[in-house]
């Protein structure tokens, strides 16, 4: 099996290298907008600003490219962000774990079930229309998940991966999580400061 090596970045935090049999290296670096081997989330403008806990969800290869469902017949593809732009969190998975394998399958297996689940899928929504409330960016995702067992689930969709993106993703840094709930914030504040003042008013 080919290992995975954990080394320090320059700014201190801890990178995750995997290395395949091909000898290319990816590198897990969040602070750098590297996300192999993860389920990533970025806000939606308007829509976010309204529900900060939906947003666009993407899945990223063993080789760094992020794929999204991003409208109809189209799913967008990038190094480091999906087509809303910058990733604001991510779920980093972990094979060994995460994706049901026989026995016989080391790592490399492992990593190769991940790329085809997620070539597959989008192959598949290529040829869709996407819709808001389902057919969306996150169904794209779950069929990828689904044909992996992920977790052991075989039933991922748009309501269960909202869930599981707010309950184990992480945010990319502190100012990303920050203008995610920015807009929000400050609509609450707005509405706040109105009822307020029409309560004054009538009294």
């Amino acid at each position: 099996q080919d290992p995975i090596l954990y080394t320090n970045t320059n700014q201190g935090q801890q990178a995750v290298v995997s290395t395949q049999s091909t000898g290319a290296v990816n590198m897990f670096e969040p602070s750098r907008d590297n996300f192999p081997l993860c389920i990533v989330w970025s806000p939606i403008p308007c829509l976010t600003w309204l529900i900060p806990i939906v947003g666009h969800l993407g899945v990223v290869t063993s080789d760094g490219v992020v794929n999204d469902f991003a409208g109809p017949y189209f799913v967008h593809k990038h190094k480091s962000r999906t087509a809303f732009g910058p990733i604001a969190k991510y779920y980093k998975i972990d094979p060994t774990s995460d994706i049901r394998v026989d026995k016989n399958e080391g790592h490399n297996e492992q990593i190769e079930k991940w790329d085809e689940s997620i070539e597959c899928s989008s192959l598949a929504y290529e040829g869709m229309v996407h819709m808001l409330l389902w057919n969306n960016c996150h169904s794209h995702v779950a069929m990828a998940l689904n044909k992996l067992h992920f977790r052991g689930v075989t039933h991922w969709n748009t309501l269960f991966l909202i869930c599981f993106m707010c309950l184990f993703s992480r945010y990319v840094s502190w100012k990303r999580m920050f203008f995610v709930w920015l807009p929000f914030l400050i609509m609450v504040a707005i509405i706040l400061l109105i009822s307020l003042l029409v309560h004054g008013v009538n009294n």
